[in-house]
């Protein structure tokens, strides 16, 4: 009897592990979020940094969608759709009516200069749509869930996407020296948009600058912070990344997630 209860029981822990294999994933969304604070009271950078042009993290957003696809996609035990099949598929662009942060913000040229222009905080590696995973501060669970009928055959996909918090590291004698903080953020949802995975890992610019009145204005040295804490990251994920999926991977259940609001 307890060898057939032994059985029984392992024939139950074999069928849940099959139920939980991933067999095909896609990266549907790598993104850069603008945001240098959560508080929404700092309203001196907003105005001052999102409205100048020079203000572009495009070129980190690029260097870690190589990142991701380099580094992160191999550290899992599944397979992924190759990114040219997930991004030239038009159903696949059509999921930029679903999300929040569109391509454009301002389809009425009337509105040019209104909040949504200099606000968009989403900067979206070349050809992905912005599909965001914000947790509480917003998910686009409707565009997720839609992903899963544009490829039927997944059974996960991934959102990645890098943050910055800008932050005072020294204060000496009135005045404010501040750091960049980098984090890579990694989700993976299933079919019911729901939260399978997460991963997030941070790194702090080597070098800071002087802030005039406690905040920095200068986007010329907030760049070069970005830059610097950028590089650390992505230099730091090489050793850490891989490891760190390889042992959270084993704790992947495609069938059983949770909320990403």
């Amino acid at each position: 009897m307890k060898k057939q209860l032994f059985f029984f029981a392992l024939g139950l822990f074999c069928l849940s592990a099959a139920q939980a294999q991933i067999t095909k994933a896609a990266v549907i969304s790598v993104f850069g979020d603008k945001n240098l604070t959560d508080n929404p009271l700092d309203t001196k950078i907003y105005e001052s940094v999102f409205k100048d042009s020079s203000f572009n993290i495009s070129r980190t957003v690029n260097d870690f969608d190589k990142v991701v696809w380099q580094m992160i996609v191999p550290a899992f035990d599944f397979p992924f759709m190759a990114k040219e099949d997930v991004l030239s598929s038009p159903a696949y662009q059509a999921l930029d009516t679903l999300v929040v942060f569109k391509k454009d913000l301002n389809p009425d040229k009337e509105n040019k200069g209104t909040f949504w222009e200099f606000f968009n905080p989403i900067v979206p590696a070349n050809g992905y749509v912005s599909i965001t995973a914000f947790g509480a501060l917003g998910t686009d669970k409707k565009a997720i869930q839609q992903a899963f009928q544009v490829f039927p055959e997944l059974e996960a996909v991934m959102i990645a996407y890098v943050d910055f918090n800008l932050y005072d590291a020294m204060t000496t004698m009135g005045v404010t020296t501040q750091k960049i903080n980098a984090y890579v953020n990694v989700k993976l949802f299933n079919s019911q948009g729901d939260r399978i995975f997460k991963l997030r890992e941070r790194a702090t610019s080597r070098k800071g600058a002087v802030a005039v009145g406690g905040l920095m204005l200068d986007t010329g040295k907030i760049m070069e912070l970005i830059d610097d804490a950028s590089a650390q990251l992505f230099a730091d994920m090489e050793a850490k990344i891989p490891k760190s999926i390889a042992k959270m991977t084993k704790k992947i259940n495609k069938n059983a997630g949770e909320s990403d609001n």
